[in-house]
């Protein structure tokens, strides 16, 4: 099997806060959902040695590798992660390679890697939200995205919610609307190549599974059962096992 890139490490951030109204099937989550979809992340990763940074506000339990703590209110999730994302990649050198992430995201196998001369990897799909705000390959380079996607946060109530689809709507249009035809692209002296979101952000994807809204309890591994994602994780090993047979 692939290695993960040299050096390469996850980056999550998360600051508990209520999350039911979010998601209208959650009633049935448990109140400690990320904290177990947090600690399951964290396992897999330790599978491919990959460690993982945990960005979140001050006095909030740290539940990464490494824990990273900013001022902050825990209610403003995305505007948070968008700004706590470019205060800590202007802390890090332009060498080091940092997956940026979510709790409900599940690596499958190592996705190629960031090339040297590229900033900021983003996945392109076919949406009116074209780029996806929740999946990025990131150096410190491309700390100046982040910093722009905060200036279109300018409702408060989206601070919380769907602010981050707004603002990288707005940032795919800054780009000039590119396709995945045209990466890599330049913009505002950063190299950006895209990559297709199906590989990357859905339940079957190759690389790396996305369990999304209330679909987040196939992740949580009961007494006696593996939960539903292992078994999509055995379907997808058995995908790839084929297409190797086959070449």
């Amino acid at each position: 099997m692939a290695k993960p890139q040299k050096g390469l490490k996850a980056v999550i951030y998360h600051a508990t806060t209520e999350f039911r109204s979010l998601f209208p099937k959650s009633q049935k989550l448990p109140d400690d959902l990320y904290e177990k979809l947090f600690k399951g992340t964290k396992e897999c990763l330790g599978k491919f040695n990959i460690p993982l940074i945990h960005l979140t506000i001050s006095k909030h339990p740290g539940w990464g590798d490494e824990n990273v703590f900013f001022e902050g209110m825990p209610e403003h999730i995305v505007y948070n992660r968008e700004l706590f994302f470019a205060k800590f990649l202007r802390m890090q050198s332009r060498d080091s390679v940092f997956w940026l992430t979510e709790p409900d995201h599940r690596l499958v196998k190592p996705f190629p890697e960031l090339a040297d001369d590229i900033d900021l990897c983003l996945l392109r799909r076919n949406d009116e939200v074209a780029i996806t705000p929740c999946w990025k390959l990131a150096r410190s380079s491309a700390a100046p995205f982040f910093e722009e996607a905060l200036q279109y946060f300018d409702d408060p109530k989206q601070k919380k919610w769907h602010g981050d689809s707004k603002a990288y709507i707005q940032l795919w249009k800054n780009m000039g609307c590119p396709s995945l035809d045209d990466s890599p692209i330049e913009y505002r002296g950063m190299k950006i190549e895209l990559r297709r979101y199906e590989d990357y952000s859905e339940k079957t994807s190759v690389y790396v599974q996305h369990w999304k809204s209330h679909t987040k309890s196939n992740l949580l591994i009961s007494k006696g059962s593996r939960g539903l994602w292992h078994q999509n994780l055995k379907k997808a090993i058995q995908k790839i096992k084929s297409k190797l047979k086959s070449v």
